[in-house]
């Protein structure tokens, strides 16, 4: 139960921090398209008043998103309500509200912890020093603590108690690598003579366990209504003050603080530990990992709060939006960097005694598109299974029309467009029968109804000459029918038919393909020519359909999930190559 106490407390200062952005541009009347709890394809969702509110597949934090990253949106790109549109003091209102939020929940919390638990009246320390946690397989371990253990004695000297027992206990234990150590442990009524031999890393002795002063802290009836604020007050300064100048130091001294820095396994670790001790423990755990998340989110990296505010400062600066290029790159290099550093913080939290890990230095190349384009079609068919065809169609010519009147239109719109075109002209001979003017009022919602209007019934009309009304089954065929390029004879060939003639490069496919760099090129006509040289001529569809499914819910546009896109490792400009 200490695990997901920690890890729901870890959650709910995750959707604490998203919801602050949130309310903030819905306060305003800025529009959102989603907020997410988790990234990746959604498990659960529910739309209320236009917003989806997401469940995603991948539990690594959440987001919220706007209609301006949305290339499909089908909102003006000059809708004043478009957060890119508001003036910048609301944009950055948005953008720091998420560590607002996490600041006053901090203070709330610690107001609660002050009326609930009472003010804090010192700590009442007896002998000994307590395990609060044992990693498996480590000396610890091996040596039979358990977490709930008392040390006691260590060489036949007793243990005194404190923070100062818990600091002589630790140098022992660093000073002696490879060497045994002799301790007695108090576990409920029983004494244990334990031997513990601590690891030897990099020269120093790790036991891979957590400790800390025996007792208790000792709690006090609130003397007045005021004094639960002045003590939230205290707490919140000293914390907040603690927490920058951590970060602070570790700047600017990196090289002696960085093996003090815990990642996301220790945090949890330590927030089990603390919830199990309850009391005013879990309380101040909450906190302090809020105000590290704001404090965090605050740094001017990218992909974080704080880079999020340099670009809003450039563009003040500038007078005008920055170039996407470069927004883009800005991205991508706080993705490597973040991405890297929770690696290192991982197998620093996972690696004996929770020392530094130690390996030789990684410089692999990056494995080829053709190398990495089957493990991408892999991972991506375990993510979407079900992916098909997102136009509603029933016989071939259904789909030919559908996939046309996509173009410059999203699937969705389409789908709303064609159950009543389809009842007024359900073949070619009936399309052929009018004017473009006929059609144009069943699809003046699809962008550019003229110009479709004219090219149903012209392809309509050319069915009913050369073909007797039917689709045909070539490439060469098809692409003779007006408003019929590649991507809609690759469409209806494969789905209809079961001929893969091509690769269907829609936008997300473009997209993708140049951020994996699968291709070096830029127009579809050539993205295609390499795609297909990478997969079977059987997977060009499936890897198609994947590619746009993925686009859709990960690897938007504008703003990518990079740190919850499970084919990252794949890619050479948001992940980290793997050996």
């Amino acid at each position: 139960m200490g695990v997901l106490t920690a890890l729901a407390i870890l959650a709910g200062l995750i959707v604490v921090h998203e919801a602050g952005h949130f309310f903030a541009a819905t306060w305003q009347g800025i529009r959102v398209s989603s907020f997410s709890i988790g990234f990746g394809p959604v498990l659960l969702e529910r739309q209320r008043r236009g917003v989806q509110f997401a469940l995603r597949a991948i539990p690594l934090g959440g987001f919220v998103a706007f209609p301006d990253d949305d290339e499909d949106s089908e909102i003006p790109k000059t809708d004043p309500n478009l957060l890119s549109n508001r003036p910048l003091p609301q944009r950055a209102l948005v953008i720091a509200a998420g560590v607002l939020a996490n600041l006053l929940l901090a203070w709330l919390v610690l107001l609660a912890q002050g009326v609930v638990v009472g003010i804090p009246d010192g700590f009442s320390a007896t002998p000994g020093v307590l395990v609060s946690g044992v990693q498996a397989g480590q000396p610890a371990a091996l040596a039979g603590l358990q977490p709930g253990d008392r040390i006691v004695s260590l060489a036949g000297e007793p243990i005194a108690g404190g923070q100062e027992a818990v600091a002589a206990l630790v140098t022992a234990v660093k000073s002696s690598p490879e060497q045994p150590l002799t301790l007695v442990a108090e576990r409920g009524q029983r004494q244990l003579t334990l031997e513990l031999v601590p690891a030897d890393v990099g020269g120093t002795g790790r036991i891979g366990a957590q400790l800390q002063p025996f007792g208790s802290e000792a709690f006090r009836p609130a003397r007045g209504p005021l004094e639960p604020i002045r003590q939230a007050n205290s707490d919140f300064s000293a914390l907040l003050s603690r927490t920058a100048g951590g970060f602070f130091t570790l700047i600017t001294h990196f090289g002696e603080t960085a093996g003090q820095v815990s990642g996301p396994v220790k945090i949890v670790e330590m927030g089990a530990s603390l919830a199990q001790q309850g009391g005013g423990s879990l309380f101040l755990f909450t906190a302090l990992i809020s105000i590290n998340l704001a404090v965090l989110n605050a740094l001017p990296l990218p992909l974080l709060d704080g880079g999020q505010f340099v670009l809003l400062l450039l563009e003040g600066l500038r007078g005008r939006p920055l170039p996407e290029k470069f927004q883009m790159a800005f991205m991508q290099s706080g993705f490597v960097f973040l991405v890297g550093l929770s690696v290192v913080l991982i197998v620093k939290d996972t690696s004996p005694a929770g020392g530094a890990a130690t390996a030789e230095p990684l410089v692999p190349r990056f494995p080829s598109a053709r190398q990495r384009t089957p493990l991408i079609l892999e991972r991506l068919g375990e993510l979407y299974p079900h992916a098909t065809c997102s136009l509603d169609w029933r016989n071939p010519y259904e789909l030919l029309i559908a996939t046309m009147l996509s173009a410059q239109c999203t699937d969705e719109r389409v789908n709303q467009i064609t159950p009543a075109l389809f009842e007024r002209f359900p073949d070619a001979a009936a399309a052929a029968a009018v004017e473009p003017a006929d059609v144009e009022p069943y699809v003046k919602s699809a962008g550019f109804f003229r110009n479709k209007a004219k090219n149903i019934v012209a392809s309509s009309r050319l069915l009913m000459e050369r073909h007797g009304g039917t689709v045909p089954r070539t490439m060469e065929e098809l692409l003779e029918l007006p408003g019929v390029a590649r991507k809609t004879a690759s469409v209806v060939l494969a789905w209809c038919f079961g001929i893969n003639a091509g690769v269907t490069v829609d936008t997300h496919v473009s997209r993708l393909a140049q951020r994996l760099r699968l291709t070096r090129k830029s127009e579809p006509r050539q993205i295609e020519p390499d795609l297909m040289k990478l997969v079977p001529q059987a997977d060009w569809q499936t890897l198609s359909i994947r590619l746009i499914f993925h686009g859709r819910a990960v690897c938007t546009a504008r703003k990518p999930n990079c740190p919850g896109c499970p084919i990252a490792d794949l890619c050479p400009m948001g992940g980290t190559p793997t050996r």
